[in-house]
């Protein structure tokens, strides 16, 4: 359908977005479903409790959680070429960074409610965030990683328009937001394979 007329642009950019969302919700739920249907349906371990399909849910969310943190960084880091290279605008790739933040946040708090839903019930959580054992290092750090996304980052993004945050907020945010980066890849090393797309665009 061509569009013509002064609403030609807007209309253009209202449905690529449409689009855009409906193709990425549609990621969300195959990297979603499809791991917590193995636990599910493969493990008796994740169907002997509420708690345990809790735990399901949480392990199944790291998923997508992983993909959109490799994902979200790619608009950013490639504003100044990638909108002329993918046919948009600029403001259209700041509108997919926002929407891709906004489901990372939502990802990251439903994977770190999960782990605490089934640490609290069966009396590990004090254990977990010990430096008694090394592996405990990958409780610490992921929740050093949800600690930066919610504080500093989300926050500090839903009040990046008032006059005493915006001056200060794209280093900020770049900044913690690689902090974070850091962090999750510490918490699970093989997350730093999926760096490589935002590497290669950075560089």
């Amino acid at each position: 359908i061509a569009l013509s007329g002064p609403a030609a642009p807007a209309q253009k950019r209202c449905g690529f977005e449409a689009r855009a969302m409906a193709v990425w919700f549609l990621f969300n739920a195959l990297w979603f479903g499809l791991p917590l249907a193995q636990y599910c349906f493969l493990s008796p371990f994740y169907r002997q409790s509420v708690w345990t399909r809790l735990l399901a849910i949480s392990l199944a969310s790291a998923y997508p959680l992983s993909w959109h943190l490799s994902l979200v960084v790619l608009p950013s880091s490639g504003a100044s070429f990638l909108p002329p290279l993918l046919g948009i605008s600029r403001q259209q790739l700041y509108s997919a960074h926002k929407l891709v933040a906004r489901c990372t946040v939502f990802w990251a708090v439903l994977h770190a409610g999960g782990q605490f839903a089934y640490l609290i019930p069966s009396g590990s959580l004090g254990s977990s965030f010990t430096l008694a054992h090394g592996e405990n290092l990958l409780f610490i750090f992921g929740l050093i990683t949800i600690i930066l996304m919610l504080l500093p980052i989300a926050t500090v993004a839903a009040l990046r328009k008032r006059p005493s945050i915006q001056p200060q907020f794209r280093g900020f945010h770049r900044t913690v937001a690689g902090l974070a980066l850091l962090a999750a890849a510490a918490h699970w090393w093989p997350f730093a394979l999926l760096f490589c797309p935002a590497v290669g665009v950075a560089a």
